[in-house]
């Protein structure tokens, strides 16, 4: 099992390349050209709404003070008649993108804390490659994709708004399974290390580390090392 706080780095570096690419990602032109149609009569829509001076939050109209109300006649021909909706009101003025972007940032921190933690507890240190993308790719697309769906599903979201999220699961594979992976070496390696002693330590290191085409090299230098180590003691013996 590796440990959660040795993942700090891929969970940082995570979250740092899944908010510089969805940032890039949102700000293109058409990314968010048809998220929001327009209503029609948007100028009469307003000033008619504006004297209510509604305080910002999320509304349900028409809305029931409970299920007797909801089951009169009443309220069952406002439903009729229309308009339904679900609206959020947000703050008079500019858009600022401060507060958004910083809890965005630690939302982004927040999934890959789940993410290690599962790819922690599940994959053995050691474990190939493809194995850790799988599981950290398959913890991140249920954190980024499928969390969404009820929007859509009971709130009549988009589902096309909801679909786009998807995209930052392909985000936060390619910046966390590499370094998961690297971990779960360096984990290797380290657990290894605590069996072995003396000069043997070096050699494990390069074999671990060393770049694929010089492992091999590695491995067998090792093998003789310890085959001399033996043979000392078998001569000492006799």
């Amino acid at each position: 099992m590796v440990s959660l706080m040795s993942l700090w780095l891929p969970i940082l570096l995570s979250a740092v390349i899944v908010f510089v690419a969805s940032s890039v990602i949102h700000m293109t032109p058409l990314w968010h050209r048809n998220d929001f149609p327009k209503v029609p009569r948007e100028a009469e829509l307003l000033n008619a709404l504006r004297p209510f001076d509604i305080a910002p939050g999320d509304y349900f109209i028409p809305r029931a003070a409970g299920m007797q109300e909801m089951r009169s006649p009443e309220f069952k021909e406002k439903m009729r008649q229309g308009p339904v909706a679900l609206m959020t009101v947000m703050p008079n003025g500019p858009i600022s993108m401060d507060r958004p972007l910083a809890q965005w940032f630690v939302f982004l921190i927040v999934v890959g804390i789940f993410v290690a933690y599962i790819a922690s507890r599940t994959l053995p240190a050691g474990t190939p490659y493809m194995r850790v993308f799988q599981i950290v790719g398959a913890t991140a697309f249920i954190a980024y994709s499928l969390a969404l769906c009820e929007l859509s599903i009971w709130y009549r979201r988009s589902w096309g708004l909801t679909l786009k999220a998807r995209r930052h699961i392909r985000q936060h594979r390619v910046a966390g399974a590499p370094e998961v992976r690297r971990a779960c070496l360096a984990g290797s390696a380290r657990a290894a290390l605590e069996r072995r002693s003396g000069s043997g330590r070096h050699a494990l290191l390069g074999a671990v580390f060393a770049p694929p085409g010089r492992r091999r090299t590695h491995r067998l230098d090792h093998q003789a090392h310890d085959g001399a180590r033996g043979h000392g003691g078998r001569a000492a013996a006799r």
